[in-house]
């Protein structure tokens, strides 16, 4: 469901005259008209969808992209044009670490784990306290250099360690959405149940996160130090197990078996060989094609959220992060994407904001069959995952733009769309395959 609120032309366009009654208010300018809805029509089993869009301009972008797909897909050219633009314009974006933009939150490094662990009298070697402790960066900056459309996919709430875990499932969508080299990943809160660090497979657990993330490395940007990460029961040492051992005797006996303490977060980072992020942490992406600096392309900026900070609601899953966005983050974002409760997008018109007017919330779904939040058991299903975010490449800051999804089936075809419109405009040919027959 979409609730779309209409501008206004009265009074909205800086350049003409104000309207007096709201200047002598001291009221900002009115929010500016041109919202509405594209429908695309249902075609054999594929169903109506629709895409609300917040301005005019972004309107006319996502219906001349989506007219484009409609018409390959009829005509069954989508793969052959998409594989067309791979190998004419580009294979793969190159992403580039920017150092002088990127600052560590040194605060929230975690604390080594002890060197060694005494159980039943016996004194053993921490094989995880020599591991170099990863603190987790405030700003994550980084230069995408491409000529086609980003999709960011933001990935949580798969409780891994969970009975009702939905690792299979995320696994098999990692998968397949890193085949396309345009899209990227961050992994944000509730990956990991919250009762892993106390389990008796708990390295397990992390190990299997670990895998998971290590898949696509190449293509992640950054994974949330959450709550799950932070838990003190990581800290502690936990008997996992028994076994049997022969002593110097010749005797048969059974021996505890104990899993020493560990930093996750950490941990982790190594393993996989990518950096963390912690509440609130910004990541700014600047996109756009080789050959233009940072200073010239548009820079989007998202903020990350673990917690809601009391402002978390199931049917409203984009006021919590509405009110981070207005009291708790200076450097205004163009979109906020995290939470806790439900899932779903929003768009509102901010013309403070430095990079864009039109910034997003974003509430990603649960992986997970159940959530963790409501229901005696663990019972109740969560909202449907596979949200992400679609960033226009641009060779100077007027072309920001950036298309929120709500799923996977919208992702997907709104990120083929935006990439046939881009990548078939750059080989010249677009015309001509809207006029084919």
């Amino acid at each position: 469901m979409y609730l779309i609120s209409a501008g206004t032309y009265k009074g909205a366009n800086p350049d003409k005259p104000r309207d007096s009654f709201g200047t002598r208010l001291g009221a900002p300018l009115p929010h500016p008209q041109g919202q509405g809805v594209i429908v695309r029509p249902s075609a054999g089993r594929r169903p109506e969808t629709t895409y609300p869009f917040a301005s005019l301009e972004h309107g006319e972008v996502a219906l001349e992209a989506m007219k484009l797909f409609h018409r390959v897909e009829a005509q069954g050219m989508k793969e052959e044009l998409l594989e067309k633009i791979h190998n004419k314009v580009e294979k793969e974006p190159k992403i580039y670490y920017e150092k002088a933009t990127s600052r560590l939150g040194g605060i929230h490094t975690e604390e080594r784990p002890v060197s060694k662990v005494t159980v039943g009298g016996e004194t053993f070697r921490n094989p995880y306290s020599q591991m170099e402790m990863k603190a987790p960066y405030d700003t994550l900056s980084y230069d995408v250099k491409t000529r086609l459309p980003i999709a960011l996919h933001l990935i949580q709430n798969a409780r891994i360690g969970a009975s009702s875990e939905g690792i299979k499932d995320l696994s098999l969508y990692v998968n397949k959405v890193s085949e396309n080299p345009h899209s990227l990943f961050v992994f944000l809160r509730n990956m990991l149940d919250k009762e892993s660090g106390k389990s008796m497979e708990r390295r397990e657990i992390l190990d299997s996160y670990t895998n998971l993330v290590s898949l696509v490395g190449g293509q992640t940007l950054a994974v949330m130090m959450d709550e799950s990460l932070r838990d003190p029961s990581w800290k502690k040492t936990i008997k996992v197990g028994v076994e049997e051992y022969e002593d110097d005797n010749g005797v048969w006996r059974i021996r505890n078996l104990y899993s020493p303490p560990i930093a996750p977060a950490s941990y982790l980072a190594n393993v996989a060989e990518v950096p963390l992020i912690h509440h609130l942490s910004m990541i700014k992406l600047s996109v756009g094609p080789a050959g233009f600096s940072l200073k010239e392309k548009p820079m989007y900026i998202g903020a990350f959220a673990d917690k809601l900070e009391g402002y978390g609601s199931q049917s409203k899953p984009e006021w919590g992060l509405q009110r981070l966005y207005d009291l708790q983050i200076h450097e205004k974002p163009g979109y906020v994407a995290g939470g806790q409760m439900g899932a779903g997008i929003m768009t509102i018109f901010d013309g403070g904001n430095s990079e864009t007017n039109y910034p997003h919330l974003i509430a990603p779904g649960w992986w997970s069959n159940s959530m963790d939040s409501a229901g005696k058991g663990n019972v109740k299903p969560g909202a449907e995952p596979g949200q992400a975010i679609i960033f226009m490449p641009s060779k100077n800051k007027k072309g920001y733009m950036s298309f929120p999804t709500v799923n996977e089936r919208d992702t997907e075809d709104m990120h083929d769309a935006l990439k046939l419109l881009e990548g078939l405009n750059i080989l010249g040919i677009k015309e001509r395959v809207m006029k084919k027959r």
